[in-house]
């Protein structure tokens, strides 16, 4: 059992004022406090600058919600994180992506995947195998979302990773009444 509490109750000073801080800036987003915040929460400081950066890339970044969310719904699949693919299916579906495209990604069905999934897809392959991008697929990609998309989804790969270490390290439970889906 490798959970920590949870101190989002207990919070004081400093501590309560970066939790209130995260809790009003998502929850005018529509977004819950929930994951790897609560672990986090056992250091403040660190759960306030992952947010920002999590808050950034989700609510402020230059690629378009549906290229967010097929990032993070591939990401969650290729590394089995189960929190992240529950906590995102229904925003992937608000941001558009059809249920056949989510049943691709869950199914690792490649050869459904189609353009500009596939490209992303493939961007994604290469970074999270931690190699150089093909200039192919770079190029492809900057035409699609410029250079600061292709940055965002090379960081999406690294914070996703990072999220799902964590969810995972900590026993973070999935949501309530969810099932894991893979």
């Amino acid at each position: 059992m490798a959970g920590l509490p949870d101190t989002t109750g207990k919070l004081i000073g400093k501590a309560k004022e970066i939790y209130n801080d995260i809790l009003a800036r998502r929850t005018a987003q529509g977004a819950k406090v929930r994951g790897l915040y609560i672990p986090l929460m056992n250091h403040p400081e660190l759960a306030q600058h992952i947010e920002r950066l999590g808050y950034y890339l989700k609510f402020e970044g230059k690629l378009p919600r549906d290229a967010y969310q097929f990032i993070v719904l591939s990401i969650a699949r290729r590394i089995g994180v189960a929190f992240e693919w529950v906590d995102h299916v229904a925003h992937a579906r608000a941001a558009g992506l059809s249920d056949a495209l989510i049943e691709a990604i869950l199914k690792a069905d490649r050869v459904s995947i189609p353009h500009p999934y596939s490209v992303i897809l493939d961007t994604i392959d290469v970074v999270l195998e931690l190699k150089s991008i093909p200039e192919n697929i770079q190029n492809e990609m900057i035409n699609m979302y410029e250079v600061q998309g292709l940055l965002e989804v090379v960081t999406l790969c690294g914070f996703y990773q990072m999220v799902g270490e964590i969810t995972e390290a900590f026993d973070v439970p999935l949501p309530e009444n969810a099932e894991k889906p893979f």
